[in-house]
Order: C-alpha cells, then structure tokens, then sequence
C-alpha cells in the first residue's frame, strides 16, 4: 500500500529517470504481490481550491474539487504503469470498497480521493487496513517526520521512530482538516493508522530507492510509526 503525493508526482513528469526507474520498481514487485497505489492532489489540487475559493467558502466543496485533482493524478499514474504483462486496473475507483474489489482481479489498481473530510493519506491508510495490507508507506516531498515543520524552522529535527499516540500530537486534532491543506500526514490518517495498529513508513519519494526499500520492508531512510 502506497500513498503517493502529488508534490512527487509533480516533479515526476520533469524527471524521466526517476519515473523509469520507479515504474519499473512497482511492475516488478507486482508479480510477487498485488499493490494499491493512493494519488495525492499536489499543485494541480491546490491551485484549484485557491481559484474556488474566489466563489465559495463551502469547505466540502472545495475538497470535491481537490478530489478532482486527485482522480486525474491517479489517471496519469496509471497510464505510466500500463504494461501488457502486468494487470494494472483501467478504472480509477472512487472508494475503498471499490478499490479492494479491483485487487482481487488486477497486479495493481491506483485511485485519488475518495469523499470530502481527508486527504489521500487518511484514503490509503483506510485501504491498507480492508485489504490486510502489511504495510503503508506514505511517500512525500519531505525526508522524516519533524519535530516541527521544516519549512518555518530551520533547526528542526528528523525523527527515525515513533508510535502512533506521537505521530497524532504532532499531526493534531482531526477535526481540523483543511481542504487543500499540507501536512506530512493527514492528522484523519494517523487517527486511522492508530486504530488499525498499522505500520507506517514515512519517506522522502523523490528518491525512488527510498520507497522501493520500504516496500520490500528492508531498511530505509524515513520515519517508521508502529504502535509501539
């Protein structure tokens, strides 16, 4: 199970060795094991809900138009991994139920956004608990989890490990989801997470052998939550 964000895929599309060298990562470990890969909204999601706004306040709206963002990621992705020896799922499904029917038949299956109230990691989280997935690794623009955001304090520290109980001081209050908002994960996914007791592995996905390691569950540089 991967949460993918936009802000990677992003760069993606202006990185040609980076997106061979991923795509062909994922089609090979598609033949040992089925994978489902969540798309994030990035630029394209957040450009969008900036130019709503002018109109509408309406925060589940807003969210549908990210989701939008989201759906379209999720198309490109999985017109990247189309393969004639892989099964990768020409439906980009717009729920989990959906999207855990399409794995039984398909090597791989990539969707975006499901409904408003969350973003893509809270979609994958979700999805890597109904599938039994060992693993969910959440690949964004940033190397760790901080101990404060990165962007506002340059003396901000990474940090290797944590549990579930730390991971949901530090993303905050579900209830206060933004649409649009940026955060290393959704603080409605690490509620879920924690529910769920599920492994998380937090990464920089910009470097494809970060993620590729993490998938394979072998040491890698980024943050690993467990419940312990």
């Amino acid at each position: 199970m991967i949460a993918l964000g936009g802000s990677v895929l992003k760069e993606a599309d202006q990185r040609q060795e980076w997106l061979d060298l991923m795509v062909k990562g994922l089609l090979e470990r598609a033949r040992k094991i089925p994978m489902a890969l969540v798309i994030g909204g990035g630029e394209l999601a957040r450009q969008a809900i900036s130019l709503a706004r002018v109109g509408t306040s309406d925060s589940d709206l807003l969210d549908e138009i990210g989701i939008g963002g989201t759906r379209l990621n999720a198309l490109i992705f999985s017109t990247w991994l189309k393969n004639d020896r892989i099964e990768v799922s020409s439906t980009i499904p717009h729920s989990i139920e959906k999207a855990a029917t399409l794995i039984q038949k398909n090597r791989i299956v990539v969707m975006g956004g499901t409904y408003p109230g969350h973003t893509t990691d809270a979609v994958a989280i979700r999805l890597a608990s109904l599938i039994h997935a060992r693993r969910c690794i959440i690949a964004t623009n940033v190397s760790h989890v901080y101990n404060e955001d990165p962007r506002e304090n340059n003396d901000a520290q990474p940090i290797e490990a944590l549990s579930h109980t730390e991971l949901r001081q530090i993303c905050g209050d579900p209830g206060q989801h933004v649409p649009g908002g940026q955060g290393v994960v959704d603080a409605v996914g690490a509620a879920a997470a924690a529910e769920a007791g599920l492994e998380l592995r937090i990464l920089d996905g910009r470097d494809h052998t970060r993620l590729l390691n993490a998938l394979d569950g072998q040491d890698f540089e980024g943050t690993l939550v467990t419940e312990g």
